[in-house]
């Protein structure tokens, strides 16, 4: 009975340790616009996470070492979700993140400066993100709806429209003017 309620535990805390390290993943496309300081942290909680999977993925895997002769499910079942966590995180599908679910990007600028980066996404669906990333991975971001008129694209921030960006933007080969 000690054994079979032990096995239940690991097997639980597998999962409480695998499911949100995974769904931070999933999300990260949204925690990256809640706030200046989510990222940083957002960062730090996956890797936090991710060290714990890793050390009790080897853990496990000792015990499976240790119980080779009459192995069973039970036993085997936390190192399973442990491996299959952390290939998930490590070489991350397209479906695991939710930016995949975005509709698609139609242009795409960029500024990337030596302590500073700035992008902007045009999506399909006449939204727009702006983030800009500053000195210790400090994010800021933006949103709003565009329109293209000609080779001009008319720009609405959702909140104060940034003064370096300004509310159109003119499409040429090479760049946004």
């Amino acid at each position: 009975m000690n054994k079979i309620k032990s096995s239940a535990s690991r097997i639980n805390l597998s999962i409480l340790l695998s499911i949100p390290l995974l769904l931070l993943r999933f999300l990260e496309y949204y925690w990256q616009q809640f706030s200046e300081v989510a990222p940083p942290i957002g960062i730090t909680i996956i890797l936090i996470l991710t060290l714990l999977v890793f050390s009790k993925f080897l853990s496990t895997g000792w015990t499976i070492f240790k119980y080779r002769k009459n192995l069973k499910i039970r036993i085997v079942t936390p190192t399973i979700i442990y491996l299959a966590t952390l290939l998930l995180i490590f070489f991350q599908p397209d479906f695991l993140n939710a930016y995949y679910y975005q509709s698609e990007v139609t242009y795409r600028g960029c500024y990337e400066g030596t302590m500073n980066t700035g992008t902007i996404l045009f999506r399909e669906s006449g939204k727009f993100e702006y983030s800009y990333v500053g000195f210790f991975g400090m994010t800021t971001f933006e949103k709003g709806t565009w329109q293209q008129v000609g080779d001009t694209l008319l720009i609405n921030f959702n909140n104060e429209t940034p003064e370096f960006v300004g509310s159109r933007l003119l499409l040429t080969n090479e760049r946004f003017i």
